[in-house]
C-alpha cells in the first residue's frame, strides 16, 4: 500500500494534511488528499496607509495600499492636519511643519523671518525661487509659498516654467516649450503630434501611432476574409 505522502498516492491515511500552505503562514486542514492543497481561503482585514480605510484581503495577497483620502494627520499644535494625500503617518513627525523652530527663513531660504506661531503667515522675499525642482531645473517663479515648501520630501514640486528645446521620443521633431507643458510617455521621453504612417507587417493597415518608435509594426487586427472553399481528407489510424 502507498504511503499517503508518496507521489503513488492511492489510499489516504484518514489525517488532517496539515501541509504549509502557499501563503507561507496557514496549514492546510483538508484530510490526506492527493494533490495540491487547496488555496488558503482565510482573509483579514488591512488597512490603508493613512489607517482611514480598510479592505478585506485573502490571505498570502496582502499588500499596504492607498485610499482617497487625505492623511489627516494633526500634529502637535493642533490647529494644523496634513492635507497630502494617503501615506503612512510614520513618514513626518508629530511637529507641526509651520512652527517657528522649524520654519525661520522666506520660502526660498535666502532670508531670515521671525514668528511667533504657526498661524503666522510665512514672509516672502523680493529673490528668485530658485529651488531644484522634480525635473532638474531650478524654480524661476519669485519666491513664493506652498505645500511643497513645507513638507518636500512628500509632495510634489511646482510648475516648471524654464522654456526647453527637446528632441521628441521618434526623434523628427524639436520641442519648444516651458518644461511642464511637454507631455511625455511612461518613460519621461517627450512626445510630438506626428502620427506614423509607416506600414504593419501586413501591407495593408498603417501604423497610426504617435511619435512612435517602433521597428517592426505588428498588425494585430483580426482578418475576417473568408476562407476558400476546400476539401479536407482525414485518415484514422487505427
Amino acid at each position: 500500500m502507498s504511503k499517503c505522502s508518496s507521489e503513488s498516492f492511492k489510499v489516504s491515511c484518514g489525517k488532517v494534511c496539515d501541509r504549509l500552505l502557499t501563503c507561507l503562514k496557514h496549514h492546510c486542514a483538508q484530510i490526506c488528499h492527493q494533490g495540491p492543497c487547496m488555496p488558503c481561503g482565510i482573509t483579514k482585514i488591512e488597512k490603508c496607509k493613512c489607517g482611514k480605510a480598510e479592505r478585506s484581503v485573502e490571505c498570502g495577497k496582502e499588500a499596504v495600499f492607498q485610499c482617497d483620502q487625505t492623511c489627516g494627520f494633526q500634529f502637535d499644535c493642533k490647529i494644523h492636519d496634513c492635507a497630502l494625500d494617503c501615506h503612512e503617518n510614520s513618514m513626518h513627525s508629530t511637529k507641526c511643519p509651520y512652527d517657528p523652530t522649524i520654519l525661520t527663513t522666506c520660502p526660498c531660504g535666502k532670508t531670515e523671518r521671525k514668528r511667533l506661531k504657526c498661524t503666522d503667515p510665512i514672509p516672502t522675499c523680493n529673490q528668485a525661487c530658485e529651488n531644484t525642482l522634480s525635473c532638474g531645473h531650478l524654480c524661476i517663479a519669485s519666491c513664493h509659498n506652498g505645500e511643497w515648501y513645507v513638507i518636500k520630501e512628500l509632495t510634489e514640486s511646482p510648475p516648471c516654467f524654464v522654456p526647453v528645446e527637446v528632441c521628441c521620443r521618434c526623434e523628427k521633431e524639436v520641442i519648444k516649450k516651458k518644461c511642464s507643458e511637454i507631455e511625455r510617455d511612461g518613460n519621461g521621453l517627450p512626445l510630438c503630434s506626428n502620427m506614423c504612417q509607416r506600414k504593419k507587417h501586413c501591407k495593408r493597415h498603417r501604423c497610426g501611432g504617435r511619435c512612435c518608435i517602433m521597428d517592426i509594426h505588428i498588425c494585430e487586427r483580426i482578418c475576417q476574409k473568408p476562407l476558400s472553399v476546400s476539401t479536407i481528407f482525414v485518415k484514422n489510424i487505427v
